[in-house]
């Protein structure tokens, strides 16, 4: 048999151990390294830290102009609506016919209600001041300026006695003198006391849930600028502004 030929062992390196001061130049290498990230880090932290502030700088002093303007807005909004809300001269040129037949029809107290609805009616321009031809069964404007204040104070009068008789309160008079004395029987049967709501579902019912367009100021902000088809359901609301 033939022998087996002898493998040489090839003796292996060994591995260089390093010298204290290569251990020491490496630890100081890393030591560096790790101050450099954290300083690195506490930079970044600072940047962001003085974005946080300044945008909270920059919406702080957004928010103060908006208040600012809307405090603005909301003064001169409140000055437009003393002004425009006071009883025109038109109007009050009719003051001394008023007060001849709210004496007439004993409903003195009540002077300040009928210049109101003068101003909503009609702001004491034209013939038919006080819109009161239909609660005669005329025709719109068949009246002329002294019958119409006649006419209107007499029917108010009615309105009232008939609502004191059923327990309503005053804006029910008042929103009857545009919805007809109906009103005033169905206010007495959900409660005796006025509100918008009832004032909604009466006109609801009248006019068969039909609506229209109306964009007087009081209708704008209080549902976007309409109302139903029979009467104005706004009406004791808007007589409500002009009294003083």
């Amino acid at each position: 048999m033939e022998k087996k030929k002898e493998q040489k062992k090839i003796p292996q390196k060994e591995k260089k151990k390093p010298s204290q001061g290569e251990r020491k130049t490496g630890t100081k290498k890393k030591t560096h390294n790790h101050k450099k990230r954290n300083g690195k880090a506490r930079s970044n932290k600072t940047a962001l830290r003085k974005k946080q502030l300044a945008r909270r700088a920059v919406l702080a002093g957004a928010a103060a102009v908006i208040l600012a303007v809307l405090g603005f807005l909301l003064f001169f909004r409140k000055s437009d609506k003393e002004e425009n809300h006071t009883l025109s001269d038109n109007v009050l040129q009719h003051e001394a016919l008023v007060d001849q037949y709210v004496k007439e029809y004993g409903i003195e107290e009540y002077k300040d209600y009928i210049l109101a609805i003068i101003q909503v009616e009609s702001a004491g321009i034209g013939e038919d001041i006080m819109q009161s031809s239909e609660s005669l069964g005329l025709s719109p404007n068949s009246l002329g300026k002294e019958e119409s204040v006649r006419q209107g104070c007499a029917y108010f009068s009615t309105l009232v006695s008939y609502g004191k008789s059923l327990g309503c309160d005053m804006e029910s008079v008042v929103q009857a003198y545009n919805y007809g004395m109906g009103f005033l029987d169905f206010v007495a049967q959900n409660g005796k006391a006025y509100s918008f709501e009832l004032a909604s579902q009466y006109a609801s019912q009248m006019s068969g849930g039909n609506t229209v367009a109306y964009t007087n100021p009081l209708a704008l902000e209080v549902n976007g600028g309409w109302r139903y088809t029979y009467g104005n359901m706004f009406y004791a609301m808007l007589v409500e502004q002009y009294l003083t």
